[in-house]
C-alpha cells in the first residue's frame, strides 16, 4: 500500500479560501497580502474618510437665512437678495411681535399698570436698540414711535375720551388722537390688557446673527418681565423655525441613544455575539458620519 504525504499546511490568510500549496510560507504571506492589500485599502480610506468628515457634520448649521427656504432660482429668492441692496433688510419680511401683557391680564390693565407697562417697554426697547443687530426706526407699536416711548398721559387720554369715536370724528380732541387711534386699533386689544410691538432685525433673522439676536432678546425679556411683572413675548420672524431646530436637536442625544441601544440588542440577541453589534454600530456611525459630513461641507462650506 502506497503511503501519500500530507498536504503542507494552510496559510494564515483567513479570508483566502484557495491559495497554491507549492509556495513557501514567506510566498504564502506576500501573496495574501497582495491578495488583501486593496480591501484593506479601501477600508481605510472609507474610514479616513468618514472620519474627516465627522467634523462637519457635527458643526451643522442649523439655519441658513432665508435664502435657504426656497430653491435658489425662485423669484422669492431673487426678492431677498435684492432687498439688502435696497436699503430695506431681510429683517422688514420677517418681522417679530413683541407682547407686553400685565400679569393678571384682567381688562383695562394697561391703563391700571401703565406705570409697570411705561418702565417695561422703556427698559425693553432700550436694551433691543443697544443691540447691533436692531437698526434705527426698527420699533414701532402704540407705545413706542420715532425712536422714542409714547407719553403716557397723552395715551390715556386718547383712549378714555376717543376710543371708540370712528376715524372720521369731528370732534377736535379726538382728531387731535387720530395717530394714536389709527395705532390703538392695530396694537392693543378690545379690553385693553395687552399691547405689542412690532420689531425687524437688521440681517436676515434665520441666520446666525439672527439666531442670537433672538435669544439675547428673549433672555432680555425674562429680566425685565420678572422686574415689573409685565409678560413680553416674541412671536412671529424666526422664532417657529428656531424653536423646532432647537427641540430636534434637544432629542437627537435621546433619539441616538436610542437607535443605538436597539441595534445592540437585537443583534447580540440574534448572533449571541458582541462584536457583531458592535461592528455594525461602528458601520452605521461611519455611514451616517459621512453622509451628513458630506452635505454639510457641500451645502454649507463650498
Amino acid at each position: 500500500m502506497r503511503l501519500h504525504a500530507p498536504p503542507p499546511p494552510k496559510p494564515r490568510c483567513f479570508i483566502i479560501s484557495s491559495y497554491p500549496h507549492t509556495l513557501t510560507h514567506a510566498s504564502r504571506i506576500h501573496w495574501c497580502w497582495q491578495v488583501v492589500r486593496f480591501p484593506l485599502l479601501v477600508i481605510f480610506l472609507v474610514a479616513a474618510a468618514s472620519g474627516a468628515l465627522v467634523y462637519p457634520a457635527i458643526t451643522f448649521r442649523r439655519t441658513g437665512g432665508s435664502t435657504c427656504l426656497s430653491p435658489r432660482n425662485a423669484d422669492s429668492v431673487h426678492v431677498l437678495d435684492d432687498l439688502p441692496e435696497s436699503g430695506f433688510g431681510y429683517g422688514r419680511v420677517y418681522p417679530y411681535a413683541m407682547l407686553f401683557v400685565p400679569r393678571g391680564g384682567e381688562e383695562g390693565s394697561l391703563l391700571t399698570h401703565r406705570e409697570n407697562v411705561t418702565i417695561a417697554i422703556t427698559n425693553m426697547t432700550a436694551a433691543v436698540k443697544a443691540m447691533s443687530n436692531t437698526p434705527r426706526y426698527g420699533i414701532n407699536g402704540l407705545f413706542y414711535a420715532n425712536d422714542e416711548v409714547a407719553d403716557t398721559d397723552t395715551l390715556e387720554l386718547c383712549l378714555f375720551a376717543c376710543k371708540d369715536a370712528p376715524l372720521n370724528t369731528s370732534d377736535p380732541t379726538c382728531i387731535a388722537c387720530l395717530p394714536y387711534l389709527v395705532a390703538f386699533k392695530v396694537y392693543v386689544t378690545q379690553s385693553l390688557n395687552a399691547t405689542w410691538l412690532r420689531v425687524v432685525t437688521a440681517s436676515d433673522p434665520f441666520d446666525g446673527n439672527g439666531t442670537q439676536w433672538l435669544r439675547d432678546v428673549r433672555r432680555v425679556a425674562t429680566e425685565v418681565g420678572d422686574a415689573t411683572g409685565v409678560d413680553i413675548h416674541l412671536a412671529m420672524g424666526a422664532g417657529i423655525g428656531i424653536d423646532l431646530a432647537d427641540a430636534i436637536y434637544a432629542s437627537l442625544p435621546l433619539a441616538a441613544g436610542a437607535m443605538v441601544a436597539t441595534v445592540f440588542i437585537i443583534l447580540a440577541a440574534s448572533f449571541r455575539s458582541l462584536a457583531i453589534p458592535i461592528k455594525a454600530i461602528i458601520t452605521i456611525a461611519m455611514t451616517l458620519s459621512f453622509v451628513y459630513g458630506l452635505s454639510a461641507l457641500v451645502y454649507q462650506v463650498l
